[in-house]
């Protein structure tokens, strides 16, 4: 029996990539953890898939007949349906579980954009044609809430434009404790951290943005708020000094000084 290896944190080692990583980084079968992180696992795969593509197409229509009318939850958190019996199945047997309810809902043929009124039709793959094909559009915008009432037809442009600001809203916070800000990407850290994590330096608090609104902003040396008329614009003509014009001149006093010590020390 192979030893798993546990790094400093108590995260399994994947024997693939090497790297210590937490147990949602690993498919889950019956329970029990995959061997090697689902990256590896991926590309060991896809791999398998390129160098065998007679036995990969007999093993997945073999597994598409033994499960048809199933659905199950992909990586992405998406639910599928698998089969090729309903009149919305994709020829691959593999299709979005939420356009199989729309479909039952509202049937075949054109119908109009829940948002803004324009025709999209079934027929039409949205790939193809942005405009006019259809795109199920999950209302409460969680992706795996596929009741018939949460779902309506959609044209792409209104999905995508419409889910920028839902997609933001639902992202969980950075884990990185008292950080409060939303997580990048499908990480659990926010992007100051993520870049911390990246460069292997020890996750700390992120240095607070100076506060600023249209008449003034908190002075980056001494935190006290400020009008712009108390600060120095930048020799550029863009924008204002970080620094109150008395630390400023108070700092440039101080480095003169310093400087002056210097060239009597040597």
């Amino acid at each position: 029996m192979r030893k798993i290896k546990i790094d400093e944190n108590g995260n399994k080692i994947c024997p693939g990539c090497q790297e210590g990583k937490p147990r949602e980084a690993y498919y889950t079968t019956k329970g029990k953890a995959s061997s090697r992180c689902k990256v590896c696992v991926d590309k060991q795969n896809k791999a398998w898939q390129q160098a065998n593509p007679e036995k990969y197409e007999a093993a997945q229509r073999e597994w598409r007949a033994e499960n048809e009318g199933r659905t199950y939850t992909d990586v992405d958190g998406y639910t599928k349906y698998v089969g090729f019996a309903h009149p919305i199945a994709t020829p691959s047997g593999i299709t979005p579980y939420h356009r199989v309810v729309l479909f039952d809902k509202i049937g075949p043929g054109e119908h109009e954009c829940h948002w803004c009124g324009k025709s999209v039709s079934w027929a039409i793959r949205f790939q193809d044609d942005y405009e006019r094909g259809l795109v199920v559009d999950h209302v409460n915008g969680i992706k795996n809430d596929n009741r018939p009432e949460n779902l309506v037809p959609s044209c792409q442009r209104c999905n995508t434009v419409r889910m920028v600001p839902i997609r933001e809203a639902l992202k969980p916070l950075c884990a990185f404790e008292g950080c409060g800000n939303k997580v990048v990407g499908k990480k659990d850290l926010c992007q100051g951290h993520h870049m911390q994590q990246y460069l292997g330096k020890e996750l700390k608090p992120l240095r607070v943005l100076a506060y600023r609104d249209e008449n003034g902003k908190k002075c980056k040396s001494c935190g006290t708020y400020k009008t712009w008329d108390h600060y120095y614009q930048r020799s550029s003509g863009k924008g204002y000094q970080p620094t109150c014009k008395p630390c400023m001149i108070a700092s440039n006093r101080q480095n003169t000084l310093n400087r002056q010590a210097k060239e009597v020390a040597a």
